[in-house]
């Protein structure tokens, strides 16, 4: 029985970053699922059950933020981790 490669969901409105991302992390050794907002995130947490989630915190449609509070909300989510990443430079907005 053959173990499979750890998977991360990495959610990020901007295309360039997303592909950045996947293609770094696939080169780790990473199956990466990728989503353009934090709604597509949601549905894409509870069909693919990722090791790992990585959120924009400033994405259309829905946040990062609340992404955050419906995955830890869902039985089937709550006990993934998940890394909030951002843009934002503001010591405050990183808090």
């Amino acid at each position: 029985m053959s173990e499979r490669e750890p998977t991360i969901l990495l959610a990020d409105d901007d295309p360039d970053i997303r592909m950045f991302l996947e293609v770094t992390l696939s080169i780790a050794g990473f199956t990466v699922h990728t989503a353009e907002d934090g709604q597509a995130a949601l549905e894409q947490a509870r069909e693919v059950d990722p090791d790992l989630i990585l959120l924009d915190v400033m994405m259309p449609r829905m946040d990062g933020l609340e992404a955050t509070r419906q995955l830890r909300n869902d039985p089937r989510t709550s006990d993934i981790p998940i890394i909030l990443v951002t843009a934002k430079a503001m010591g405050m907005d990183k808090v």
